[in-house]
């Protein structure tokens, strides 16, 4: 019975000593895991590791270019008025990190430069003369429109001058056809003696009165005038 028993205790402690080898195996890789990826973290072989690696780097040459072109605007040693400026002192972008009075324009921004000069100053020059063209014709469409409104000023004045004349004279007309129609109703005689009187201040008027008689009337009082009053009465009438 003794022996079984310590069989069974043997068995049991040689389980129980795998049990533990076993445990301690499992820790020893687990301490083992973690000394690899701190010593990944270490070499920078880890993504946060490569990533910060990447990082320091960009700083770096940051810096070092920071440094430089500091080094280069100040012109330390030279560097860019005698080693830089004439390699890059005329190339867009490069040029840039030159002092200003060390950046010069190449052949071709000097020719385009002048070429946009020129064209600018043609562009102005077009434009005055646009400009001119267009004051001329404006001036011109203004003299003529005030020519226009002259004459037609003029011709509207002559119109009502004309107007007037005509109505005077269509009144002066009717006047004289008023004192030949009554001259035409008087005596003959009667009628030739005041006519020889009107002759000396008013020859016109007295051939006007006799042209617009009948000619019966007119032969009638003729007849009986003055023979010089007649006689100058009718040679003014024939010259009317």
């Amino acid at each position: 019975m003794s022996d079984k028993n310590e069989k069974k205790i043997a068995k049991d402690k040689i389980k129980q000593d795998k049990k533990q080898t076993k445990q301690r195996i499992s820790e020893l890789k687990k301490q083992q895991k973690e000394m690899s990826h701190e010593m990944e973290q270490l070499k920078g072989e880890t993504t946060k590791g490569k990533v910060m690696a990447v990082i320091i780097g960009i700083l770096l040459m940051v810096i070092i270019f920071g440094g430089m072109v500091c080094a280069v605007k100040m012109d330390a040693g030279g560097i860019a008025s005698n080693t830089l400026a004439p390699v890059i002192g005329d190339v867009p972008i490069a040029r840039s990190i030159l002092p200003k009075k060390l950046q010069r324009k190449n052949a071709s921004e000097i020719q385009a430069e002048k070429k946009a000069k020129q064209a600018a100053k043609d562009a102005a020059k077009q434009q005055k003369k646009i400009e001119a063209d267009a004051k001329a014709t404006a001036d011109a469409i203004a003299r003529a429109t005030a020519e226009a409104q002259a004459m037609a000023t003029a011709s509207a004045e002559a119109s009502a001058r004309a107007e007037a004349r005509a109505t005077a004279q269509a009144e002066k007309d009717a006047k004289i056809k008023d004192y030949a129609d009554a001259y035409a109703k008087m005596d003959p005689q009667q009628a030739a003696t005041l006519f020889n009187d009107m002759t000396t201040g008013s020859l016109d008027l007295v051939a006007k009165i006799l042209e617009n008689m009948p000619a019966n009337k007119r032969a009638a009082i003729l007849e009986k005038m003055d023979v010089n009053a007649a006689a100058q009465v009718t040679e003014k009438m024939r010259i009317n």
